[in-house]
């Protein structure tokens, strides 16, 4: 009847009332005052400097650079009471973890999640997910950022007050939605995400990807995208291979977000869901510069050097 009369609405439009109707449900307040007193929460963090507590954080990087292993192995060490992971501080104790994955298949976060020691082998043969993990959502499971999905995640929530969820990746959460990710509106899920689970003290970890052009820049600019996806969290952490060379498997982590001064490290992937921590990037390119002056030295300047170092 609707598209016989030509009262058709496209996705966008969809959701621009979607939103003018909750703004109305839920009022607009009248500010805070002077006279107003308010809460300031002390620990803001779940991972010093990386991860921030009860807002979204933005996990970036180009394809395989290791967005869901790194953030598999943070919940293997923080759920075995180390008490920080790559030099930085964990705090607190682990909580549940909801894994909304529809960008891989069972059988791919089945392989992971052994490696990361978050799930076991069976008797049968087959394969369990372990504690911290309540729930794992695949590729097949059809889990989306719609109404109906956040309503189901948002549930599951509510159940496991403080959870840590992580979902991987933005563009397969979103694309059923027929949102463009490069027009703001591909914003707005996040947004009813965020107001869903705002009772529950819920940490979300969004997994995203890099413009391949873009992807050697800040967190914000490196996200692929509209720059509203950026705009609407809190916490950005872009993760980029730090040369070009092929050998070389290390990985620069570098954040960004509110109220927080950014943090540049350097890390490898040694073994699947396994990391070690190699330091600082300025301390590292310098170092490198070093190495370099010095091969490039003359026979003379080699012996001085030589002599100055002796002394």
């Amino acid at each position: 009847m609707a598209s016989a009369r030509e009262l058709i609405l496209r996705d966008p439009e969809i959701l621009s009332i979607v939103a003018t109707a909750r703004k109305e449900i839920r009022g607009e307040g009248d500010g805070y005052g002077q006279e107003d007193e308010f809460e300031i929460l002390e620990d803001n963090w779940i991972w010093e400097g990386i991860i921030a507590a009860r807002v979204i954080n933005l996990v970036v990087a180009l394809q395989k650079v290791g967005k869901t292993a790194l953030m598999l192995a943070l919940v293997r060490v923080w759920s075995n009471n180390f008490s920080d992971f790559l030099t930085c501080k964990l705090h607190g104790s682990c909580p549940p973890v909801i894994i909304v994955g529809t960008d891989m298949t069972l059988q791919d976060w089945g392989k992971m999640l052994l490696a990361a020691g978050l799930a076991e082998k069976t008797t049968g043969g087959k394969a369990r997910i372990l504690k911290p993990i309540v729930r794992l959502w695949d590729a097949k499971q059809g889990i989306h950022l719609d109404d109906s999905g956040i309503e189901k995640i948002a549930s599951l929530c509510a159940e496991n007050i403080g959870a840590l969820l992580i979902m991987d990746s933005f563009a397969s959460l979103i694309s059923p939605l027929g949102l463009d990710e490069f027009k703001p509106e591909a914003a707005e899920p996040l947004y009813a995400l965020m107001e869903a689970i705002e009772p529950f003290q819920i940490t979300p970890i969004i997994i995203h990807h890099s413009s391949k052009s873009r992807s050697s820049e800040r967190a914000p600019n490196a996200a692929r995208g509209s720059n509203a996806i950026t705009a609407a969290v809190s916490q950005l952490v872009n993760l980029k291979w730090i040369s070009e060379e092929e050998e070389d498997h290390r990985i620069e982590l570098h954040t960004q977000g509110r109220g927080a001064l950014p943090l540049h490290l350097v890390i490898e992937q040694v073994e699947r869901c396994s990391w070690i921590y190699h330091g600082e990037t300025a301390e590292i390119r310098r170092q490198e510069s070093l190495v370099k002056v010095q091969e490039n030295l003359n026979e003379r300047q080699r012996r001085v050097l030589a002599e100055v170092e002796s002394l």
